[in-house]
C-alpha cells in the first residue's frame, strides 16, 4: 500500500493542508518501532532502494501501514495501527459510551442563550440496533451513595408498597449504612468510605454493612460521581474521601476543634480545595473519561471553587488535555498543534464563559485571556460569528458583516425553538 505520493510530486493531492500531508507522509526512515506519548506507534522503515511506480521512484517512506496476512485474506487494502496506549484505547471505545453527540448554538440574546438538542449518528444506531455488547466486567464494582442528610433516593413500586412503607424500609443508603456500623463497630472506623465494600458487604435486605467472611474481597468501591456545580455533594465527597470512621453527617463538619456550617467550609478548612496536588488528581482522573469539553467545564468550577488564584500551573499540566477536541480539528485550512495559541484561546474562550457566570475571567486566575473575535463553529462546520442582533417579533432578521452573508433569517418556533435560514 502505497501512499500518494503527494506534495511537490503531486500538488493536486487531496490530502495537502497549506501545501503539507495531512497524513504525515513521507514518513522518516528509523530502525526500531517506538511509540509516542499520543499512542500512534512510528514504525520500522528501513532505508531501502527505491523502486519505480508509474512515473515516480518510490521508497519506503510513502508506504502505509499493513498487515500482509489481511491484505491478502480480503484481497483489499487495509490500513493497519497499533493502539498501545492508554489515550488511543480511551479514544477507540470512549464513543459507544460518551452519551448523545450535542452541539452547542449561542445566540447574544439574554433570554436564550443556547438549545439543548440530541442527535444518534448512524454508527450508534447500529450499534444499538444490533444490541452489541457495551461492556464487560473483570471485578465487582459497588456503587456508594453521596447525598445530603434527608435526601437519599428511595425506590418502590407503587403496587407492592405504599410510600411511608417503602420510606421505612429503604431509607438506609450505602452512605448511612456506613454512618451506623461506625456507631457499633469501632474496628471499622478506621476504614474510609471507599474502603468499606473491601471488608464488608451492604446487604440489601437488612440495609446495613455486613463483615466480608472472607475477610477480605475484590469489590471495587466507587462512589457516584459529583459535578462542582453542585457544591454542597460535591465537597461532602470530597471530604468522605479523606475522612474515615464517620458516624454522621455532622461528624464531617467540624475540624480542629471548630464547628463549619457547610462542607466547603470544612474542605478548605482541612486544605483539601488550596491543596493543587488535590485538583491536579481530580484532572487527570477525568481526563481518563470525560470528553475535552466536559474537562474544561470542570477546570473552570476548580477555578471558582477551589480558592486558588494562580491556575496557570494546573492548566499547564492538563494543557494536552483541555484543549484535545481543538488540537485534532481543522479550521481555516490550519492543522492545529498542542503548541498553537489559536486553540489554546478556543479552550480558554469555553472556560472563561463559565467564569463569567460567577462574576470572573481567566486574567484573574493567572491565565491567558483568550484572543478576541474568536468565531462560533456550527455543526455543519461553517464559521458565523453574530455580530449584531435586533429581535423585532417572532421572526427577525441578523445582520452580518462575515465573508459573503449579509443576513441570516431566523423564524423562531415556539415549540422547538429557533430554525436558521442563511
Amino acid at each position: 500500500m502505497i501512499h500518494g505520493p503527494c506534495e511537490r510530486r503531486n500538488s493536486n493531492s487531496p490530502c495537502l493542508v497549506d501545501g503539507k500531508c495531512s497524513k504525515g507522509f513521507p514518513k522518516k526512515f528509523q530502525n526500531e518501532t517506538a511509540t509516542n506519548e499520543d499512542g500512534y506507534p512510528t514504525y520500522q522503515r528501513r532505508n531501502l532502494e527505491p523502486v519505480t511506480l508509474g512515473k515516480h521512484r518510490i521508497d519506503n517512506s510513502w508506504v502505509v501501514p499493513y498487515n500482509p496476512y489481511l491484505s491478502l485474506r480480503y484481497n483489499c487494502h487495509i490500513n493497519i495501527e497499533i493502539c498501545a496506549s492508554v489515550k488511543s484505547v480511551k479514544y477507540l471505545f470512549k464513543y459507544v459510551f460518551k452519551g448523545n453527540d450535542w452541539t452547542n448554538v449561542n445566540f447574544k440574546v439574554e433570554v436564550q442563550t443556547c438549545f439543548d438538542s440530541r442527535y444518534v449518528s448512524s454508527p450508534e444506531a447500529i450499534w444499538r440496533i444490533f444490541r452489541f455488547d457495551k461492556h464487560q466486567q473483570s471485578h465487582p464494582i459497588m456503587r456508594l451513595a453521596v447525598h445530603l442528610k434527608g435526601e437519599q433516593t428511595v425506590l418502590y413500586r407503587p403496587d407492592l408498597e405504599s410510600v411511608s412503607r417503602a420510606l421505612q424500609q429503604h431509607q438506609d443508603t450505602t452512605l448511612t449504612a456506613w454512618f451506623n456500623m461506625n456507631q457499633e463497630n469501632d474496628a471499622a472506623r478506621v476504614y474510609k468510605y471507599t474502603e468499606i465494600p473491601e471488608h464488608f458487604v451492604f446487604s440489601q435486605k437488612d440495609r446495613k454493612c455486613l463483615p466480608r467472611k472472607a475477610g477480605f474481597g475484590k469489590t471495587t468501591g466507587r462512589m457516584y460521581p459529583i459535578s462542582i456545580g453542585d457544591t454542597k455533594r460535591y465537597f461532602l465527597r470530597l471530604i468522605l474521601l479523606h475522612v474515615p470512621g464517620a458516624t454522621c453527617f455532622e461528624f464531617l463538619k467540624p475540624v480542629n476543634g471548630v464547628q463549619y456550617d457547610t462542607y466547603f467550609q470544612a474542605a478548605k478548612a482541612q486544605g483539601l480545595t488550596t491543596d493543587e496536588n488535590i485538583w491536579d488528581d481530580t484532572l487527570a482522573d477525568a481526563a481518563g473519561a470525560a470528553m475535552p469539553r466536559n474537562l474544561r467545564d470542570l477546570f473552570a468550577y476548580i477555578c471558582i471553587y477551589s480558592g486558588l488564584t494562580d491556575m496557570s500551573s494546573l492548566w499547564n499540566n492538563h494543557k494536552t488535555s483541555l484543549i484535545d477536541d481543538f488540537v485534532k480539528k481543522k479550521k481555516n485550512g490550519h492543522f492545529f498543534s498542542h503548541e498553537c495559541n489559536l486553540c489554546e484561546s478556543y479552550a480558554l474562550r469555553d472556560i472563561q464563559d463559565v467564569l463569567m457566570t460567577h462574576g470572573k475571567r481567566c486574567n484573574g486566575f493567572s491565565l491567558q485571556i483568550p484572543l478576541a473575535d474568536l468565531l462560533i463553529q456550527f455543526n455543519d462546520g461553517t464559521n458565523v460569528q453574530l455580530i449584531y442582533l435586533f429581535i423585532l417579533f417572532n421572526n427577525f432578521y441578523i445582520p452580518t458583516n462575515v465573508g459573503n452573508i449579509s443576513s441570516v433569517y431566523i423564524k423562531q418556533n415556539l415549540a422547538t425553538g429557533f430554525t436558521i435560514i442563511a
